[in-house]
C-alpha cells in the first residue's frame, strides 16, 4: 500500500477515474451494439 500523500491521491483519483470509465465503456459498448442491431 502506498504511504505518501501523493501516492494516496493518486490511489484514490485512479480508482475514481476507473469507475467513471468502467461505467462510459459499459454504456457505449451497449449503445453500439443496439445500432448495429437496428441496421440488420
Amino acid at each position: 500500500m502506498a504511504n505518501h500523500a501523493s501516492a494516496l491521491k493518486r490511489v484514490r483519483q485512479s480508482r475514481k477515474r476507473r469507475l467513471r470509465n468502467k461505467s462510459y465503456k459499459s454504456t457505449i459498448s451497449t449503445t453500439v451494439k443496439k445500432a448495429l442491431a437496428s441496421l440488420e
